[in-house]
């Protein structure tokens, strides 16, 4: 009753099958036939190939995969028998299922399992052991006879441990499997094989064709057996010759050569009488490409495609694309073709973790194991899918950007008791920018720039959410069925998340996409799983649980293009098996992508498998035999191709490094080297190069290589970018902008930062009065200046979490410093010295109440770092305490005024139309000396190097040179009864310096000294560039550590160029080169 076919697919069984199909509805139309393949992608090929291409109609014609013929054969078992014995049911699980079920076994200590050492088995190593597992179920190797077979000594010796105790495993897995009714689609083709000779389907069947296997399980091959003793069976079987035939021919002469009777010889496929495109032994054109990476790969196979339509007819669903896997090409595929306005459908699918939404729920259910660490829940909280109720909110507008620095600032790492700080914290201030340093006279600081002010309202609104989420979290129950934990999971996440068909939602189901639909599919099905586990009967923990669930969300996946439609078809080399194609591209033709790389069974060595399949009868394959299978594949893919065959590799990967070309690849070009063939295609990884080549002629380009190209060409493409929905305005004012960046003059130009006069400015700069630190600015950089004075930018770095910034510390000190002072001052110090115990008690108190203030409305970061940071600043406070008592006694000088506003008048400028100009600045500390009557200024400054600079050794050159302007303005400023200072001083406060107090001076009297003609030059050239709006960029050392790094420009060439050669830079390096004898 069997019959076999054997020939190409392409187009000798194909015709076959056609014409036996006909013959049977001659006779009779409503003869019923089934139709059995081994895949879906063949499926819908026979159902177009009879429907559509040969005309005949398929009433009562079943095309089924095996496993649609299994379940056919299961329902009709069921529907017979399943009301008497309903038990009877096979209930079907994934992998997923089976390694949990082989890692509970091991855990209840049965004899006879050392040999495997199961309890030092990585998490890793269990999938590798189911396979070698099912590997035996599917060869149906009966576990005793194994046994046997390693006691009999059929086995290497050294081996014998571990077989024994796979077989042993093998054995109470297949045991307790049957006990719990509970397989995989093997287990159930093999509940089936008995039913296959009362099966009422089966024995109305006129004629079954099974058709396109070149291998099977044992399981399979039994059912085929089965099938094909009860009704009149035709196989078309792969099988040409050749040497790439031989894995075929194996299983053929062993399995299926014995099956036809003497008086059914084997008969070959002709194409004689084909109406095919392709003669009988014509070979298809062949073509060879190569390109960088999957990106260009794909984009040189669009190309193609195109080329293909437009010039040669083809349609879409003639062509198919097929690589031995996908998976290199999930992340670009979509994004290449749809760019290419080219229709696809595709077995690939990518994993589901992807989503955002997949992530959020992965992270939920982590939270309480890792202790509710700030990352995840942040994650959590701040994902687009989290719900937060209207009156959870009470009117604040979450703003998730504050919260990452409040939490940082807070030092809140993980933990309910950390969490809390959200609850007491008043407004946090925070310092978004470390990389320069702010004097306390910089205007950014006065009006709030570079710092980050978060309300307690939104301390406040993030605290409900988190509290909450950890109220929720917790209540999840610690241990249980992993039916009852994936119950309360589910309730925790419709509480916490809006996932598409996760909550039944009316609105949410008008608005959702077919990708929405799919994912939501998808994360059911991992539940199903989840639940499915309850079959096992145990109690898990809530960790085990959640480890479960990860595992089952890595291996979910979501199809990429879930609608079926026509179009390309992209396809896997095993998907594509007996599926002709017009046009075909065969992507990835590199070692060890196509061929595979292959591996032995670390659990079940070839060797092992040999002895069971020759000496034991079972048929069970050899691992390195896949190899054999790989080259099976590429020749039914050569086939495939009726007219167009295109090979590509890539000669290197995304990141340029050099890869290695398949073995395949060097075949077929030494077999078809007598036959004419293209020179093979190399695609340049420049656009410029690409435009010559016929592949990219304009009407095969996309958007926006159009749009490029016209630019590379020297071609305006504003017209494309109108039509096209683009910014044809913006794109004229930019080319006009590059143009001139581009320039070669030596002038600087409107975009180098010559923005000119703004007289609006000037004037109220000049009526508000000149800070000292923003003029410095702009003598080290007219470019940083500009954008933090003028144009307000905030610096985006954001703080180290944890860490206080220099700034901080800084201001602590000052503000430690002014407290212990006043104390100090209204005790009498230091006209009346104080007993050194006393002073201390004035340095805590002071420090006390200062550190107690700052931690009630700011961040203090992680507990450790904020105790270091006060030990630090009482060390230096106390150092300078006793530093001041030594130099009041010698030079007479006390302190009679702390954080005081001052203001001066610079009025010796050689500038006739300037006013004279207010000077201001806030003054860290006043000194008076009385006899003779004098006054000093003094400044703090917070140095965390670790050595003095030399541009704060000497404030003179200094400020000659525009480093240090504080000094010489400072100077300039008067005190309450209009007296001038004597001098300015420095005091520096370096934790790590040699002396961690050092002072520098500045004598006022340097204004009429030699170095003050240099200092008015300086300080006129800064205001002249100030006033005519000049801010360029001057390039320096400095510019790595700069906030603004990100909006210079001083890589670009001719910026550089310009920047360096122009009369107004030449000005400000000029001064930075200017000397001063000693003072």
């Amino acid at each position: 009753m069997l019959r076999i076919v054997t020939g190409p697919f392409h187009p000798d069984l194909e015709l076959a099958l056609v014409e036996e199909v006909r013959q049977v509805k001659a006779v009779d139309p409503l003869a019923p036939l089934a139709v059995i393949v081994p895949s879906e992608p063949l499926r819908r090929r026979l159902k177009w190939l009879l429907c559509i291409e040969e005309q005949l109609a398929l009433l009562d014609v079943h095309v089924l995969t095996f496993h649609e013929l299994a379940l056919h054969l299961s329902h009709e078992q069921h529907d017979l028998r399943g009301a008497d014995e309903p038990h009877l049911r096979l209930e079907m699980a994934q992998d997923l299922f089976f390694e949990q079920f082989l890692s509970r076994i091991a855990r209840r200590g049965l004899p006879g399992l050392a040999g495997l050492e199961l309890s030092n088995l990585p998490p890793g190593a269990w999938p590798a052991l189911w396979a070698t597992v099912r590997d035996l179920k599917e060869a149906t190797v009966e576990p005793m006879v194994a046994l046997r077979g390693v006691a009999e000594g059929l086995f290497e010796r050294e081996e014998v441990p571990k077989l024994q105790a796979l077989f042993t495993l093998y054995a109470a897995a297949r045991e307790a499997s049957r006990a719990l009714n509970i397989g995989s689609a093997d287990d159930l083709a093999s509940s089936v094989i008995p039913w296959a000779s009362s099966s009422r389907f089966l024995s109305r069947l006129r004629r079954i064709c099974y058709y396109g296997f070149y291998d099977l399980t044992q399981v399979q091959l039994s059912l085929f057996e089965s099938v094909a003793a009860c009704a009149p069976v035709t196989l078309y079987f792969p099988l040409a010759d050749g040497p790439a035939f031989e894995f075929a021919r194996r299983f053929f002469e062993r399995h299926l050569g014995a099956l036809t009777p003497a008086s059914e010889p084997v008969a070959h496929a002709s194409a004689a009488e084909s109406t095919s495109t392709r003669r009988p032994g014509e070979p298809p054109q062949v073509r060879v490409m190569n390109a960088v990476g999957p990106d260009d790969e794909l984009t040189l196979v669009c190309k193609e495609i195109l080329t293909l339509v437009e010039t040669n007819h083809y349609r879409f669903d003639e062509v198919g694309v097929v690589a031995r896997t996908l998976e290199p090409y999930l992340a670009v595929l979509r994004r290449i073709f749809d760019q290419h306005r080219i229709p696809f459908l595709s077995t690939a699918a990518s994993p589901i973790l992807q989503e955002p939404a997949a992530k959020a729920l992965l992270q939920l259910a982590r939270l309480s194991i890792t202790g509710f660490y700030r990352a995840p829940v942040l994650d959590v909280l701040t994902s687009p899918f989290y719900r937060v109720e209207p009156n959870e909110t009470a009117g604040i507008e979450p703003r998730p950007d504050l919260w990452q620095l409040a939490v940082g600032a807070l030092g809140i790492t993980r933990g309910e008791e950390e969490w809390r700080r959200l609850a007491s914290a008043g407004q946090v201030e925070i310092w978004v920018g470390q990389g320069q340093e702010m004097e306390p006279d910089d205007e950014r600081i006065e009006e709030g720039a570079g710092r980050v002010r978060i309300e307690v309202t939104q301390l406040r609104l993030l605290w409900r959410l988190v509290s909450q989420l950890i109220r929720d979290c917790r209540a999840l129950p610690a241990q249980g069925s992993m039916a009852d934990l994936t119950e309360a999971f589910l309730a925790l996440a419709a509480r916490s998340l809006t996932i598409p068909g996760l909550v039944a939602d009316s609105s949410e189901e008008e608005e959702r996409s077919d990708r929405l639909a799919a994912l939501g599919a998808a994360i059911h099905g991992v539940f199903a799983q989840l639940r499915q586990l309850d079959r096992l009967g145990e109690t898990v923990s809530w960790d085990e649980w959640a480890r479960t669930f990860a595992q089952a969300m890595e291996r979910a996946r979501l199809p990429i293009e879930p609608s079926p439609h026509a179009g390309v078809q992209v396809l896997d080399a095993m998907a594509a098996r007996g599926v002709p194609f017009r046009a075909l591209f065969l992507l990835g033709l590199n070692e060890k992508i196509f061929p595979r790389f292959i591996r032995e069974d670390a659990f079940l060595r070839d060797r092992n498998r040999r002895v069971l399949d020759a000496t034991l009868g079972y048929k069970i394959d050899e691992k390195l035999a896949g190899y054999d299978e790989e080259r099976l594949l590429f020749a039914l893919l050569q086939q495939a191709a009726r007219q167009r065959l295109y090979l590509l590799y890539q000669r290197a990967d995304a990141e340029g490094r050099s890869l290695a070309v398949s073995a395949y690849l060097d075949e077929v070009q030494r077999v078809g080297s007598d036959r004419p063939r293209e020179p093979e295609l190399r695609l340049p990884r420049r656009l410029s190069d690409r435009l010559s080549l016929p592949l990219f002629a304009r009407p095969l380009l996309t958007r926006e290589e159009l749009a490029l190209g016209l630019i590379l060409q020297d071609q305006d493409p504003s017209a494309l970018l109108e039509a096209a929905g683009g910014e044809a305005l913006l794109f004229r004012h930019g080319m006009h902008a590059l143009r001139l960046l581009e320039g070669e003059t030596h002038e600087l130009g409107p975009h180098d930062g010559l923005v000119g006069r703004f007289d609006r400015r000037w004037e109220a700069l000049a009526a508000r009065g000149l800070a000292p630190t923003p003029l410095q600015q702009y003598a080290r950089c007219p470019f940083q200046y500009f954008s933090s004075q003028v144009l307000r930018l905030e610096p985006v770095r954001q703080p180290a979490m944890g860490e206080l910034p220099a700034q901080v510390l800084g201001e602590l000190c000052h503000d430690v410093l002014r407290s212990c002072y006043q104390r100090l001052v209204a005790a009498g110090w230091p006209q009346r010295e104080l007993p050194p115990a006393s002073v201390q008690d004035h340095v805590r108190c002071a420090a006390g109440e200062v550190f107690a203030a700052y931690e009630s409305g700011h961040g203090t970061g992680y507990a450790l770092t904020w105790q270091l940071a006060q030990d630090t600043i009482l060390a230096l406070v106390t150092a300078v305490v006793e530093e001041d008592q030594e130099d009041c006694r010698a030079s007479g000088f006390h302190p009679i005024g702390f954080e005081v506003e001052a203001e001066g008048t610079l009025s010796v400028l050689d500038r006739p139309e300037w006013k004279p100009l207010k000077v201001r600045g806030r003054l860290d500390r006043v000194d008076r000396r009385e006899t003779p009557p004098g006054f000093r200024l003094v400044d703090y400054k917070y140095r965390q190097g670790s050595k003095m600079k030399d541009d704060d050794k000497n404030l003179v050159l200094s400020a000659v040179r525009g480093f240090r302007l504080q000094p010489p303005l400072y100077a300039l400023m008067t005190i309450s009864d209009r007296s001038l200072p004597e001098r300015v001083e420095f005091v520096f406060l370096a934790p790590h310096w040699e002396s961690v107090v050092t002072r520098s001076r500045f004598e006022a009297s340097s204004w009429h000294a030699e170095a003050g003609q240099k200092l008015k030059q300086t300080v006129q050239t800064l205001l002249e560039g100030v006033e005519a709006g000049q801010y360029f960029i001057l390039p320096d050392g400095y510019c790595d550590h700069c906030e603004f790094t990100a909006a210079c420009r001083r890589y670009h060439g001719p910026t550089w160029w310009r920047a360096h050669s122009s009369a107004p830079a030449r000005r400000l390096r000029q001064l930075r080169k200017q000397k001063v004898g000693k003072t």
